[in-house]
Parts: C-alpha cells; structure tokens; sequence
C-alpha cells in the first residue's frame, strides 16, 4: 500500500518538521503582508482537507472514524486544540514582537506535554529516563532562544 518511507514514523516525523519548518517562516511573510490569523486558519483548514483528500485519492489513506462515540469526540477535541494551537501562533507571529524564531521555538516545546501524557497514561514503550533527559534539554533549548533577543 505505502511505499517503506511513509510507513516509516521517522521518516514522517522528519516530513512533517520540514514543511512546519518552511510553513511558520511563509506564515510571518504573508501576515506582513496584510493577512489575518483568521485568513490564515481558514488557509490551514482548506490546505488540510486538499492534502486528507490527495492523501485518500492517490496514496490509499482512508478516512475512518474507529469507535463511533470515542471517534467522534477525538475527532472534536483534535479540531479544537489544533484550531485554538494555530490561532495561536498565528496571532503571536501578527504581534510586532512576534519572532518567527521565538514564537516556533516556544511553541516547538510542545512534545514535552505529549510525552508526559503518553508516558503516564498511555503505556509508552520508551526509557522514562531517556524521555525526562529529552525534555530537559527541549526545555534548556527553548529557554536560550526565547533570551536570545538582541537590541537590533
């Protein structure tokens, strides 16, 4: 069905931190230039149903909701949390101190709430240690780039 690099979560993860690389950078661009947060979500939101239906049409992804009641309410609660997410950063980039760099970075911190959440609620196969070392240096990271600031 899928070719071995988009069964791969890597290789996905890795796609995945490409196009939000080169995505927050055009986002900033096109908000100097007169678009609003809300024309931006709207822009999110058409671009994800183009690429669920290319994804469904020409690479054999599927749409399916799973256990109709847990379904649906994952469906609402993903909806909402990556709406409220990228309403977000997209106002904190229209802000004047809104840095592409300090606002992704924070933002980028992300994965220390989801795997918290999956260490001690979802029966996570990882090294509790390893994951806590991870987050420390996430965290250490995003702290000397949000202090980063230079008087330019």
């Amino acid at each position: 069905m899928f070719s071995s690099i988009w069964s791969s979560p890597i290789a996905l993860a890795l796609v995945a931190a490409f196009c939000y690389g080169i995505g927050s950078p055009v986002m900033k661009i096109g908000i100097q230039h007169g678009a609003t947060p809300n024309a931006m979500l709207l822009a999110y939101g058409i671009g994800t149903l183009a690429t669920s239906f290319i994804w469904c049409r020409f690479f054999g992804g599927s749409i399916a909701v799973g256990n109709f009641g847990i379904g649906i309410t994952t469906l609402i609660a993903v909806g909402l949390l990556a709406g409220i997410a990228f309403v977000g950063i997209s106002v904190a980039y229209a802000l004047p101190n809104g840095s592409v760099t300090i606002v992704t970075t924070i933002t980028a911190t992300y994965p220390i709430l989801s795997s918290a959440i999956e260490i001690f609620f979802m029966d996570a196969k990882v090294r509790p240690i390893q994951a806590l070392t991870g987050c420390i240096l996430v965290i250490v990271g995003g702290i000397l780039v949000a202090t980063s600031l230079s008087s330019k």
